[in-house]
């Protein structure tokens, strides 16, 4: 197990690699370069951030960032590094047992352009606080420990005419935990699009995607995820567009070394089968005011390795105040629960109810500096072992200064 915050040997090389290949690029002096970084500042207060159902106080964190973007073109070709450093700090009686720690991640990405076909390889790195990731995904903080993830892929795009696109993308991430409760998994998952322009308003998606995941625990569990969907994409009116997508799952789990109890969130034995669907509906009444309704029934992996069903339905609202300023209004209703779960007798047994509200004001100080101050609370239902009620009121104050190194 490695010690949280050092950069693993796999790590070392990438950005080693990355470093190397930028150097010995060829002509890379004729190069174009675009190289951009941020410095962000973030200030919260929230009563009850870990969803507890008998939070112990407040607390108060922060979380200082700084981002870079170097970009290098050629007539044919980009390639791109980017890279974050998030350093949090947790206080207040809230944080009991919470670390400070620092979050980072480096992405190195290439796309090569021919006549019809481009070509992209990317490789990143990552190293993130667990219980920040789990809190996202699930609305719970249980864990402790950082999350490293490693990833490497690539794939096509090609046009087949000028009505018609297909493209393939296959990505091999690795995830590690420090804490001793989670299990390393292996995941590979290739994606084959097909785009389709039915006319001059809509266009046609159908999709086909095989996940495959190996779990390293005692029983050396192996699921495949296979998702099909046909998605279509309009635009009813100049102000009114449409998106939706639907289709079904298959999940088929093997658990190797039989007798021995696995993660009850994936199928060990047998298929599970689902379906999927969402729907996104924007409209833009004014020039300056923005909605937008959104619904999904998803099943997926999360970064744990639980195979989640989850059904959400949202409002976004936009309004522009002036050049400098804007507020924003949004809410969300879900339910998530295990997809071996929803598929067997202890269906709902497990499940998460979140509903979510928040609002936001931002605003252009300068050119370089901008602002934003929210507002959002959350109230979670559990049917876990115990109902359990948690609610959480926040407030966040960022402030970002953008800076453009070159052109």
């Amino acid at each position: 197990m490695r010690r949280a915050g050092s950069c693993s040997p796999v790590a070392k090389k990438l950005l080693i690699g990355i470093i190397c290949l930028g150097l010995c690029t060829p002509g890379a002096r004729a190069l174009d370069w675009n190289i951009r970084s941020s410095l962000s500042e973030s200030l919260e207060f929230n009563d009850n951030r870990k969803m507890s159902a008998n939070p112990t106080g407040n607390s108060y964190n922060s979380v200082s960032s700084l981002m870079f973007d170097a970009k290098a073109l050629t007539p044919t070709s980009v390639a791109g590094l980017v890279g974050n450093l998030r350093y949090l700090t947790f206080a207040g009686p809230g944080e009991e047992g919470s670390k400070n720690t620092l979050d980072k991640d480096a992405t190195f990405t290439f796309e090569k352009r021919t006549k019809s076909t481009t070509y992209n390889f990317i490789t990143s790195w990552s190293q993130a606080d667990a219980a920040t990731i789990q809190l996202q995904e699930t609305g719970f903080a249980t864990v402790g420990g950082s999350v490293t993830t490693t990833t490497f892929g690539g794939g096509l795009r090609h046009e087949l005419g000028p009505r018609d696109t297909i493209a393939w993308q296959t990505t091999y991430v690795s995830t590690e935990f420090t804490s001793a409760d989670s299990t390393p998994i292996a995941s590979l998952t290739s994606t084959l699009d097909w785009t389709h322009r039915l006319s001059p308003i809509t266009v046609l998606t159908p999709s086909l995607q095989f996940q495959r995941l190996n779990y390293d625990n005692a029983a050396q569990t192996e699921v495949t995820f296979w998702k099909a969907t046909m998605g279509m994409n309009t635009e009813l009116t100049k102000r009114l567009s449409f998106q939706a997508a639907a289709g079904g799952t298959l999940l088929n789990g093997e658990q190797n070394n039989v007798g021995v109890s696995a993660n009850s969130a994936v199928p060990t034995s047998g298929s599970v089968t689902g379906w999927l669907a969402n729907a996104q509906l924007i409209y833009n009444p004014l020039a300056t005011v923005r909605v937008v309704l959104t619904a999904a029934h998803t099943t997926a992996p999360n970064t744990f390795g639980q195979i989640n069903v989850s059904d959400t339905v949202g409002l976004y609202l936009s309004y522009d105040i002036n050049s400098v300023s804007s507020l924003s209004l949004s809410g969300s209703i879900s339910q998530q629960s295990s997809a071996v779960e929803r598929a067997s007798a202890q269906a709902g047994s497990s499940a998460t109810e979140s509903l979510s509200a928040v609002i936001a004001y931002s605003r252009q100080l300068a050119r370089e500096w901008r602002t934003n101050l929210s507002y959002r609370y959350v109230q979670q239902r559990s049917n876990s072992n115990i109902n359990s009620d948690a609610r959480s009121n926040s407030v966040v104050f960022n402030i970002t200064r953008d800076v453009t190194i070159l052109p």
